[in-house]
């Protein structure tokens, strides 16, 4: 339908319009024989139609157009199995009486317009799959649900672990060879010594031919041994590179099973597009290339959503009116584009392009000021690239009101939490009056990547080869420079601040007066760091296992990997590390900063409890250890206290008004800015499941009140504060 809208030769018209007749056609004759008795009346109306359109008796005009538009969607809500979205027995009437009204030229009895039923969201990626048999089969597919396939490849991606195990082994047998070296240096000088030993008389004399004569057993016992050792390296070397190519095969087809094309959540997109605009008076048309590049499915359910947004809000912010694109000399038609292409690393980078005004840095800057995201002096020292980051922050929109479509300031904060849940990143550019681009970087796969192991102070840790944009050896005394206090290097001419991973994990890093600094250049988007290491140790494809909370909320970690000794490497994010610095110019000087803070009155602490007596406890058992107290009567007071001051910890209540306390943590780990603020949930449900809860939702530490409720809290806040 979409393609009759579009200009085409009369040839190409007239095949379009007969394809579309033929397969209303055969849906009324599948559905009269299923029983589906609306969906059959929906397919008669239509079908006169475009009977009477082809015999040339009418015109395929734009209610005709927005007729077909409307069928579709009834159609979709009459195929789901959700009886209650499903339209009526009256609106379906409706839709064939005026399909058959157009028919006849008769539009005005019904109106020009026909109304659309209630449609769900878009269509999910589908619970089944086919998959190829042998071509001498009786079927060319099967139907297996995805939960089996899911499960097949999760086995599969298991047997990397035992392919970096096998690795490992071969390579230990290799070590285990190299040692014989170091042995025989030490038998040449022993043996040397030996055959100096002069032959004395007696009972000496018969000393000295037992130890020649074990030493000569020795020799030929080691040799034997070396020989043997050297045999099983041969053989374990052998079976590693069968190994490794039997598993990488059979990860490969199993990660192919779960592979779907982009094609899956974007062939209802030009229609929304089309209707959308409708909608807001505007004109647009959505060209897709790259639908037929796979993606791991379970990436394509996340990405749904955020793609939706995204078009959302291009219509909604970026398209102009066709009135304003005309008197900018542009086409009344605005045109929307999703580019799909693969990248290095195995990764995918997904383009969302508009061609409409652009971004107002200046009317975004003065809606994060309204909402109390930054103060008016920030807002004056940004330039336009670092405003245009402010459009991913929640409760900012420049909407004038809040419609259907957006004006609440969530829909690009979703983007940014979804792309960043899977590992990806989001950059936004634009241009005022010729358009904006999102580029969304994502990985192809979930279970496995590509990683780089390092080394920090004797931890081993993992970041994805992607992020690393190159690896360099710098000398302290040569190549670092101050930069407003901050040390930089410069890399192909620009400033990069320089980090050590130590100091941005919160490692005691030891004194070292090393010549050279082993550094990893990470990138996030547009910005950089460089990040000094103790050793790099490998680049190989890593195993993601996912954390569990309580770990789940540290936010330097994406998972944690077994590596081929059985040792635990934690993933580390390199968006982390870089917007970390950005953030605070330098990690370094937040964990100065916990250094410099000796004493209880030198830090700030706000409490939370809708109770006076309770908030008055609990206060004078904080201010008892020299702490300085602020207190709040329910989660929603202390949320704004907290937004508007700076705070090192909250200590909150769970069962509260307006606010409770687990609602109030979850709200703080998701506002930019706050979510690192240590939390301690105080509280009086003390049973396991209610501890569960209270963690789950980004909580630091839980305390139960009453018995040594005091002792603990005080423990629990020098936990934190002082990191011990």
């Amino acid at each position: 339908v979409l393609l009759l809208e579009q200009k085409q030769s009369k040839k190409k018209r007239k095949a379009t319009l007969e394809s579309v007749y033929q397969q209303l056609h055969s849906l009324k004759g599948a559905a009269r024989s299923a029983g589906a008795i609306k969906m059959e009346t929906v397919c008669q109306g239509s079908e006169s139609y475009l009977a009477a359109v082809r015999k040339g008796k009418q015109e395929l005009g734009e209610h005709g157009l927005n007729g077909l538009h409307r069928v579709v969607d009834f159609l979709i809500a009459l195929s789901r199995k959700d009886q209650e979205n499903q339209p009526t027995s009256a609106q379906v009437k409706e839709c064939s009486d005026f399909m058959e009204a157009l028919a006849d030229g008769d539009v005005k009895t019904l109106g020009n317009e026909l109304a659309a039923p209630e449609i769900p969201s878009p269509v999910p990626i589908s619970p089944a799959v086919g998959t190829s048999k042998s071509s001498g089969s009786e079927f060319e597919s099967i139907r297996m649900p995805v939960a089996k396939l899911e499960r097949l490849a999760a086995q599969a991606d298991e047997l990397l672990a035992l392919k970096l195990a096998s690795q490992q082994r071969a390579l230990d047998l290799k070590n285990l060879l190299g040692e014989f070296e170091t042995w025989d240096d030490q038998w040449a000088q022993a043996m040397s010594e030996a055959s100096g030993l002069g032959r004395g008389d007696g009972a000496a004399s018969q000393a000295v031919d037992k130890v020649r004569s074990f030493l000569s057993y020795n020799n030929d016992f080691v040799d034997d041994f070396r020989q043997k050792v050297s045999a099983l390296s041969r053989d374990a070397d052998s079976d590693k590179r069968h190994s490794t190519a039997l598993i990488d095969e059979t990860r490969e087809n199993a990660r192919k099973l779960l592979m779907y094309p982009f094609s899956t959540i974007l062939h209802r997109m030009p229609k929304t597009v089309r209707d959308l605009s409708r909608s807001l008076g505007k004109q647009a048309d959505l060209k897709i290339d790259g639908a037929d590049v796979e993606i791991d499915r379970r990436i394509l359910d996340e990405l749904q959503d955020p793609l939706l947004h995204l078009i959302r809000n291009s219509l909604d912010h970026g398209i102009e009116s066709p009135e304003e694109r005309t008197a900018k000399n542009k086409s009344p038609r605005a045109k929307i584009s999703i580019q799909i292409k693969t990248q290095r690393g195995n990764q995918i980078e997904v383009l969302v392009s508009d061609d409409g005004g652009g971004i107002d840095t200046d009317k975004l800057k003065r809606a994060a000021v309204k909402s109390g995201k930054i103060t008016k002096d920030q807002a004056n020292r940004m330039d336009d690239k670092e405003a245009r980051q402010l459009i991913f922050l929640s409760d900012v929109s420049t909407s004038a009101g809040v419609t259907e479509i957006s004006g609440r300031g969530l829909g690009m904060a979703i983007v940014r939490d979804h792309v960043k849940k899977l590992g990806g990143t989001l950059v936004v550019d634009s241009e005022v009056g010729r358009g904006t681009t999102f580029t969304i970087v994502l990985p192809l796969t979930l279970a496995t990547f590509r990683g780089i192991l390092v080394k920090s102070v004797d931890r081993t840790f993992v970041f994805p080869t992607f992020a690393v944009e190159r690896v360099l050896r710098i000398k302290p005394d040569k190549d670092v420079r101050l930069v407003e206090r901050v040390p930089n290097i410069f890399v192909d001419g620009r400033v990069v601040p320089l980090l050590h991973l130590a100091d941005q994990l919160g490692l005691p890093r030891p004194s070292s007066n090393t010549q050279q600094f082993l550094t990893l250049v990470l990138e996030s988007g547009e910005k950089r760091v460089a990040l000094v290491v103790d050793e790099i140790l490998s680049e190989q494809e890593v195993l993601v296992r996912e954390l569990k909370p309580p770990l789940s909320f540290i936010p330097a970690l994406s998972g944690v990997s077994v590596l081929g000794n059985g040792d635990l490497a934690p993933i580390l994010k390199a968006e982390y590390v870089v917007e970390s610095n950005i953030k605070s110019s330098s990690k370094v000087s937040v964990v100065s900063d916990v250094r410099v803070k000796s004493k209880p009155s030198d830090w700030r602490i706000l409490l939370a409890d809708d109770s006076i007596t309770s908030r008055t406890l609990l206060k004078n058992i904080i201010e008892s250890a020299g702490y300085y107290v602020k207190t709040a009567s329910d989660g929603q007071e202390c949320f704004q206290i907290l937004k508007s001051g700076q705070w090192d910890l909250v200590v909150s209540d769970i069962e509260m008004p307006r606010l409770n306390g687990l609602e109030f943590t979850r709200r703080v780990r998701a506002e930019a800015g706050l979510e690192e603020t240590p939390i301690i949930l105080c509280s009086t449900l003390d049973g396991p499941e209610d501890r569960r809860r209270g963690l789950e939702t980004g909580a630091n530490d839980y305390i139960v009140k009453g018995g040594r409720s005091q002792t603990n809290l005080i423990s629990a806040i020098e936990a934190l504060l002082y990191d011990v």
